[in-house]
């Protein structure tokens, strides 16, 4: 074993090469010429400094005694002091990567738990909503039972019953229900082509009415205007604030289309067949339950066949000249009328959360039954020009149905929405389709009533070995399919 002549620590000389294992210093081999190296005795590794032996220090000259023992004193001071200050900038050191680490170690630490904070709020909100979901929907379903309840508690009975009046009569005033109506001139108002809100083929007339309708304390939704029949389609009192050509109807007298908290007087608006020379109006006579305003009984109607003429009957043209005298009084009155009833109306909607969710005395019942069905085959010229060209082809023939059906529900279908559907019973068979044009304006006012039947025309493509065909409808309570099978007539 050889010893490091720098450190003195103990190795083989011969595995190492002469290096020691501990400093690094390289030891010459025995016998090999000696260089001066006493000074690496005096190196520290640890910190890279040389410090001069004690020897040196003792034997270096200074001719002032005093001086030398100052200087003596200094240098072991010295020494003491750079030994103290070197422990000083270690432990400083030690601090410092202590300090480093633990903020490093605290700021990851801080990191993680702000991860798991943040994962802990999203989770909470995500439970909340649940939670919410949760308690909506059981709360929609409490509420739709009970509405259930309420309406499946008790019989419903929606046949109406159809009684006439002249027209005298409705010159004079009717009573339909809780509204008293007074019927006066038919007149043209607009001819086919006047209105870019006018189908082809249709006029616009106006119907003068007088009614009391701010008697009424109904809170409902299916208040049902007065209607017209042309001969063709029954149909509904116009909008007249929401046509495209609303404007030409300035300086007129318009009767609203809504239900409101005053009296109304003015033209009640229709669209009908161009050829018509007299329709029927039909007044809805209904009454609100005495117990619930948002409740009404429907079972009657009155029918008045009025001619379009321009003559006005005596009274309406009577009460027209006094309304036109009070017009100002009118309108003062109205908005003492309208003040009066948001008043009382607006704490009762805010305070009532029932209110809010709505009608839950009165549903909305579609149930249309289809009476009879009869079919013959048209050619493909013969279609109608809304439903485009059709070319059938040689394994396939147009049908015009002529579908009758009844709405025995409790309220009224607007035609302008598919009501029938069309299947092969043994063999293939589909309804055509109006074209969409959605740049159209032009306003479908037909309808169906309720109580009321009318016959509807649709177009198939049946394939030429169909015999049977079934006519369809969904709008039935429950929205199960009421269909009916019918047998082809003969061929073109």
């Amino acid at each position: 074993m050889a010893r490091c002549k720098r450190c003195g620590a103990s190795f083989d000389y011969d595995k190492r090469d002469g290096v020691c294992p501990r400093c690094c210093f390289y030891n010459r081999p025995p016998g090999r010429e000696q260089t001066d190296d006493e000074w690496m005795k005096n190196y520290n590794i640890e910190d890279n400094s040389y410090e001069l032996p004690r020897s040196v220090v003792e034997q270096e000259q200074d001719y002032n005694a005093n001086g030398r023992a100052s200087h003596k004193r200094t240098t072991a001071k010295q020494k003491q002091k750079t030994s103290g200050y070197k422990v000083k900038q270690e432990r400083e050191k030690s601090k410092k990567t202590s300090q480093y680490y633990d903020s490093k170690t605290e700021r990851r630490k801080r990191d993680v738990q702000e991860e798991k904070d943040g994962t802990s709020v999203v989770k909470k909100i995500i439970m909340i909503l649940l939670v919410f979901v949760v308690l909506v929907t059981v709360a929609a379903g409490v509420l739709y039972g009970l509405r259930t309840s309420d309406v499946s508690g008790e019989e419903e009975n929606y046949d109406i019953q159809i009684k006439m009046a002249s027209d005298q009569a409705a010159y004079d005033g009717i009573t339909a229900g809780d509204i008293t109506y007074q019927v006066g001139e038919v007149k043209v108002l607009f001819a086919p082509g006047e209105l870019q809100d006018l189908p082809e083929g249709e006029k616009c007339i106006g119907i003068w009415i007088e009614d009391d309708e701010s008697g009424v304390n109904y809170d409902g939704i299916n208040w049902e205007r007065p209607y017209v029949y042309d001969g063709y389609n029954y149909r509904e009192m116009l909008y007249v604030a929401g046509l495209d050509d609303a404007a030409k109807f300035d300086g007129m007298e318009i009767m609203g289309k809504y239900l409101s908290y005053y009296d109304q007087a003015g033209y009640a608006v229709y669209f009908v067949d161009a050829d018509t020379t007299s329709v029927t109006l039909s007044l809805p006579c209904q009454s609100v339950d005495a117990g619930n305003s948002k409740k009404k009984s429907y079972e009657e109607v009155i029918d008045v066949v009025l001619p379009i003429t321009e003559k006005e009957g005596s009274m309406a043209k009577q009460n027209n000249q006094k309304k036109k005298a009070s017009s100002k009084i009118t309108y003062i009155i109205m908005a003492v009328v309208i003040l009066n009833v948001l008043s009382s109306v607006i704490p009762a909607v805010i305070g009532s959360v029932k209110d809010k969710f709505g009608y839950s005395a009165e549903q909305r019942v579609e149930n249309l039954e289809i009476v009879s069905v009869s079919s013959q085959p048209i050619a493909a010229e013969n279609l109608p020009k809304a439903y485009g060209t059709v070319v059938p082809g040689d394994e396939y023939q147009l049908y015009q149905f002529d579908v009758t059906v009844s709405n025995q529900g409790n309220t009224t279908e607007m035609l302008r929405y598919s009501l029938l559907s069309l299947d092969g019973v043994d063999d293939y068979a589909t309804i055509i389709y109006e074209e969409e044009n959605d740049n159209s304006v032009q306003e479908d006012t037909r309808i169906l009533p309720q109580g009321r039947e009318v016959t509807m025309t649709i177009y198939g493509l049946v394939f030429n070995d169909t015999t049977e065909v079934e006519v369809s409808t969904y709008r039935t309570p429950d929205g199960e399919k009421n269909s009916c099978v019918h047998q082809l007539g003969g061929q073109v």
